[in-house]
């Protein structure tokens, strides 16, 4: 099962940042995909665990880097943990 659960940022960081994603997967469900909704903003993307799966345009799973800066994506993507 994929849990994603969206956590305020502290009042320091509220006029710069809207909110923080949590994306988790128990081992059951460590296969299962999560769609990414185009929502017009960018998005500093860090793994703290082992490397995302995320389905590229192609339609092929790729394996993402650690941290990386997302634009404005154009229609929804699949991430797995």
């Amino acid at each position: 099962m994929i849990a994603c659960d969206e956590v305020a940022p502290p009042p320091a960081l509220r006029a710069l940042v809207r909110c923080f994603w949590v994306l988790s997967a128990s081992r059951a469900g460590f296969g299962d995909a999560d769609p990414a909704i185009p929502d017009g903003s960018p998005e500093l993307i860090v793994s703290l665990a082992d490397p995302m799966r995320a389905r590229a345009t192609s339609g092929r799973w790729t394996t993402q880097p650690r941290v990386m800066l997302v634009g404005q994506i154009s229609r929804p993507l699949a991430v797995r943990p």
